[in-house]
């Protein structure tokens, strides 16, 4: 035996004295197989987590899309059928015989008064040109329409002269409600008897339906009859510099083109008889025994079209959220119905069109418009 020593005999235990390094490189070893573990999981668990997260993002993406989609297929069907059911209305009042023998009456009456003339005293003559001087003022000042001189505006007829300073310039009821007038004082002529004898029926059809005016026209484009007593009574459509081409034109290309009955609908125009607003119509031929007597046209209200567009003002209830909306775009690119945003906050919809690209001084121009059609179709579809 030498006199060398073993710190760990074999089999022996484990000296209590084991040098403190060795224990620190066991625990540090612990330490970083720990520390690995760890950040394996955590590494786990944030891959499986960003999968989930891409995942259900997509996943919610596809639902919105799919959602979103959805609710543009149920508007579309849904303004198509509102469009169709005004056209299948107008379709029925065509061919309604009341209707008929209304027209047939009003454009002979028409057609008589027209063959006579001096029908206005002096005085009668210069109030009608008076409403016409006053028409061109608001027109320009209420929504910037330049109409074309007033004495140009005035009916060439003998029988649109007649009708409109009886039942316009001596209407005795105000502003919508003109059509509560059925006999016009002083007007003693065959057509006032007509007129007695028809318009309350013809008028309640107009309101029946909702429709905000009614027109009669003979087969030449002369408006023998409306509701509510505007400044197309006893005008031409066709060749009236005021009313402009939409209407006229419509008739004549379109409405001559189609069967009897069948019913045409005419884009939002500025329609000078309405004070220059964008008004849209729906149109269809009249008939009796002897064939085509003329036309009955009606003017659709924007309220309808709305109410296609904005499921009566309930987004919320049809799964549009707080912001979505649904609306109309004709080929120019403009709006045919109103903006959520303008329908629930005006002012706000006012401070968008200042901080979009648009020519300095547009909202102005909405100021004080807010109860006409105007503002609403004169804003390009890009504004939210």
């Amino acid at each position: 035996m030498t006199g060398q020593t073993n710190d760990n005999p074999a089999g022996g235990p484990p000296r209590q004295d084991e040098p403190k390094d060795k224990q620190k490189a066991a625990r540090s070893l612990r330490r970083s197989l720990a520390v690995r573990l760890i950040s394996a999981s955590l590494l786990a668990t944030l891959l499986l987590g960003g999968i989930v997260f891409y995942e259900t993002r997509s996943l919610l993406t596809t639902a919105v899309e799919t959602q979103l989609g959805s609710q543009q297929g149920s508007q579309a069907r849904a303004i198509s059928t509102g469009l169709s059911s005004i056209k299948d209305t107008v379709s029925v009042m065509a061919r309604d015989q009341e209707l008929v023998r209304a027209l047939s009456d009003l454009a002979a009456a028409f057609e008589e008064l027209d063959q006579q003339s001096d029908l206005l005293e002096p005085e009668e003559v210069e109030s009608l040109d008076k409403l016409y001087r006053d028409m061109v003022a608001e027109a320009a000042a209420r929504t910037g329409f330049d109409l074309p001189p007033s004495e140009e505006l005035v009916p060439a007829g003998e029988a649109g002269r007649y009708l409109q300073y009886h039942y316009i310039v001596a209407n005795p009821f105000p502003s919508g409600e003109t059509d509560q007038l059925v006999m016009a004082e002083g007007d003693d002529s065959g057509y006032g008897a007509v007129h007695e004898q028809h318009h309350e029926v013809v008028n309640w059809k107009r309101s029946n339906f909702g429709f905000s005016d009614l027109m009669l026209l003979n087969t030449n484009g002369d408006v023998v009859y409306t509701s509510m007593k505007q400044t197309d009574l006893g005008r031409n459509l066709i060749s009236s510099l005021f009313v402009g081409d939409a209407l006229g034109s419509a008739i004549v290309a379109r409405l001559t083109g189609v069967a009897l009955g069948e019913t045409i609908l005419i884009d939002f125009q500025r329609y000078a008889p309405a004070g220059g607003a964008p008004t849209m119509f729906a149109a269809a031929a009249v008939s009796s025994d002897q064939g085509a007597i003329g036309a009955v046209v009606v003017t659709v209200p924007i309220e309808a079209l709305n109410g296609l567009t904005t499921s009566q003002e309930r987004w919320k209830d049809v799964g549009l959220g707080d912001t979505g909306e649904a609306y109309v775009v004709g080929r120019d690119l403009l709006m045919r119905s109103d903006s959520r945003l303008w329908l629930e906050d005006q002012d706000a919809y006012l401070a968008t069109l200042n901080d979009q690209d648009y020519p300095p001084g547009t909202a102005s121009e909405f100021t004080g418009c807010c109860s006409t059609v105007v503002p609403k179709m004169s804003i390009d579809s890009a504004v939210p």
